[in-house]
């Protein structure tokens, strides 16, 4: 029974006359459009997506890895630079295709090697003799390919698409950042504000209760009394925070 690939989520709408077709055991669109012209035409003269999760994915890996690839490959393996992608055909003694696909080089030492056919006893009876590790990836690894003479200019539309989405959310951080240092600037005001004004809030509270019977109630320099002892006791605290440095 063939099942869709993880990109099936987002090419089964857009499928609107359903016509998948089975490729490698998994679900493929023959075509999204009613007619195949706008398709080829996009590949042809612009540039299409193509799902092509279904091929066969190898990992190559081990210090045996380049050989086994120029072994096997009709192409030079030794200058392929990391990071770079082959397309490529591999044939048998006689000269005959075999099968054809890309062959990435993701380090020193490994490959991602794509196949549209299974290769991978093909590939293990050419690497007898050597240091290297063939895997299987298949299921693993899902893969998309931008096809047509435009297609750069698409990846890099994306690459500048993900540069202005990491700029705006760099801008939206820096704004709620500055946002922030300012309400902790206001509550800071407010703070002090609250600490310098609590003392002789204090002391005109004890001395406004007016009782009969009260200290200083009838003595002549009361008034002058409280109202020094609450600048000191505001001031107090504003030179402390000055001279701790937290103003």
């Amino acid at each position: 029974m063939s099942v869709g690939t993880a990109f099936h989520p987002r090419t089964a709408p857009l499928n609107r006359k359903l016509q998948w077709r089975e490729w490698s055991g998994y679900l493929a669109a023959s075509a999204y459009h009613d007619s195949h012209d706008i398709e080829y035409n996009a590949i042809r003269e612009a540039a299409a997506l193509i799902d092509v999760s279904p091929l066969f994915k190898y990992l190559v890996s081990g210090p045996d890895a380049t050989r086994l690839v120029d072994r096997v490959i009709t192409r030079d393996a030794s200058k392929l630079a990391v990071g770079r992608v082959y397309y490529t055909s591999w044939c048998n003694e006689e000269g005959l295709v075999v099968d054809d696909g890309t062959v990435a080089r993701l380090d020193e030492q490994s490959y991602r090697w794509t196949a549209a056919d299974p290769s991978l006893r093909w590939f293990r009876m050419n690497a007898r003799g050597l240091d290297v590790e063939i895997e299987d990836v298949s299921e693993r690894v899902s893969a998309l390919a931008v096809q047509g003479p435009l297609s750069r200019d698409v990846l890099a539309l994306s690459d500048h698409a993900s540069f202005l989405a990491n700029k705006s959310s760099f801008m939206l951080q820096a704004t709620l950042g500055l946002i922030n240092i300012e309400q902790n600037n206001i509550i800071k005001i407010f703070s002090i504000a609250a600490v310098v004004l609590m003392p002789p809030t204090l002391v005109a509270s004890i001395y406004g209760m007016n009782f009969k019977n009260m200290p200083e109630l009838g003595w002549q320099y009361g008034y002058p009394f409280a109202v020094l002892l609450m600048v000191i006791a505001g001031a107090l605290p504003y030179f402390i925070f000055k001279w701790k440095k937290w103003l």
